[in-house]
């Protein structure tokens, strides 16, 4: 959906004055407040069923509008600057001033100055992506950073890992040739071709290797070209514009450096003890710009969700939240569904040190929705699209479907058409996805295509009929 347009909306397939609020998952029927019905079922709980033919509904999702990342910068700006973000940023700020007084410590202390320090940044910063990612337009809480000594070593390692393609170069650099940094240094950095070659690279790599640190489950993700560059593809036009804005907050940090020296020796003179009381407050004031970087960049997977493939990506709600069932279900719709619904078997467990990817093959076949969803985030958080045959994308995109991700469960039908276009199962996988655009996502002209194509391709199949409803 584009940013900014209306959701569509849907009526009752019966009651064509009513709207609908759930569509059944057997007869597809659109269901008003007054065909939907409400039941329990063991190990299912409460469900909404079809008053029609007794099958159970899921509610209609529609796409919430998402204004783009570069709307969203008065609002953050707003959030960091109002007296609870302020107050964040100083807590933060003082915790790495601590750490780094570890640095005057004998022998190991620089290094674990330097560890604390990037654990303390790295969490905050890796905090603050997740919230944006997740639509949230506020700083997160502290108490949502780690308390645990391996929380920050592992954010430690994750942001080293993710700057790796700037620090190693530049360590290799000055060691390579220590009289040449000198020079440039006396000169000035910017001049150097090399250190300015290893910034544009550094502006260009860092803001996806960032994204990936944040949102993947292995830190070595981060330090994965092929996985980055994976991110950097999925939008490369918005992503380059990411990246400009990244290098814009870099620069001007990098400006306002030796200002706020200068402030802080000019206000403190020759105390020592007034310059330690502005130590804070000056820290404060430059961790303004780089968060207010991470929380654009997680708005940016936020609003590309779909390209992500993010389940629901936080932009799917239920067309009528408030709706309530007031049907009344005949018991004898009631007995017929039950003696057709599948055993709800606990299924086997899966071997805890499974890959995603096998993990979610298993799950597939087991039929445990829950495993296979936190399989599917796990893989597309790390930039990789699953590799499943025909039938496991089938499987899948009912799964997305059923957890309310329409927009995943059509990426996952179309990779099926994908795979072999000659398998009996393709129309199917075209129908559905035609269906879910129409009816669940109101993308008219997306689903004509899809239509059109199932059409031509296999003029006699009998789902080939049914299409000619979307081409209306």
């Amino acid at each position: 959906m584009k940013n900014g347009a209306a959701s569509p909306v849907i009526k009752c397939s019966t009651h064509k004055n009513a709207r609908a609020a759930w569509e059944c998952g057997k007869c597809g029927k659109a269901l008003c407040t007054a065909c939907a019905a409400p039941d329990h079922v063991e190990k299912m709980g409460d469900v909404i069923r079809c008053i029609h033919c007794g099958g159970i509904a899921k509610a209609i999702m529609v796409e919430r509008p998402v204004d783009p990342w570069w709307r969203k910068i008065p609002a953050f700006f707003g959030a960091i600057l109002s007296l609870g973000g302020i107050g964040k940023l100083f807590v933060v700020a003082v915790m790495l001033l601590i750490a780094g007084f570890m640095a005057i410590v004998p022998f190991l202390g620089f290094i674990f100055a330097w560890i604390f320090y990037l654990g303390i940044l790295g969490s905050f910063l890796i905090f603050v992506l997740q919230g944006s990612t997740d639509g949230k337009e506020k700083l997160p809480s502290l108490s949502d950073m780690g308390h645990e000594l391996s929380d920050l070593l592992a954010a430690a390692l994750r942001m080293t890992l993710a700057s790796a393609i700037v620090w190693i170069p530049f360590l290799i650099y000055i060691f390579s040739s220590p009289s040449g940094f000198i020079a440039s240094a006396k000169s000035g950095l910017w001049k150097d071709p090399v250190i300015l070659s290893i910034v544009i690279v550094g502006i260009m790599y860092l803001p996806a290797a960032f994204i990936l640190a944040a949102l993947t489950d292995s830190a070595l993700n981060a330090a994965n070209p092929v996985a980055v560059f994976g991110i950097i593809m999925r939008a490369p036009g918005e992503y380059l514009g990411i990246a400009i804005f990244t290098a814009v907050v870099f620069f001007g940090n990098a400006a306002l450096e030796p200002v706020l020296l200068k402030i802080s020796i000019k206000v403190a003179g020759h105390s020592g003890f007034i310059m330690l009381l502005l130590a804070p407050v000056m820290s404060t004031i430059k961790l303004i710009l780089p968060t207010l970087d991470f929380m654009v960049l997680g708005w940016f997977i936020h609003q590309n969700a779909e390209l992500f493939d993010l389940p629901g990506g936080g932009n799917l709600v239920a067309a009528m939240p408030r709706a309530r069932p007031m049907g009344q279900l005949s018991q004898q719709l009631v007995q017929k569904e039950l003696q057709v619904q599948p055993s709800f078997e606990p299924p086997a467990a899966l071997e805890l040190e499974s890959t995603p990817e096998e993990a979610l093959s298993g799950s597939l076949k087991m039929g445990n929705d829950s495993i296979a969803l936190e399989s599917y985030r796990k893989i597309i958080a790390a930039g990789r699209v699953p590799e499943l045959d025909t039938d496991q994308e089938m499987d899948l995109a009912q799964v997305l479907e059923r957890a309310g991700d329409l927009k995943g469960a059509v990426h996952s039908y179309r990779r099926a058409v994908k795979k072999n276009m000659q398998d009996t199962r393709t129309p199917d996988a075209l129908f559905n996805a035609a269906r879910i655009l129409h009816d669940g996502l109101g993308a008219k002209e997306d689903a004509k295509k899809l239509a059109k194509f199932l059409v031509d391709k296999f003029p006699g199949h009998e789902l080939s009929q049914q299409a000619q409803r979307f081409l209306a």
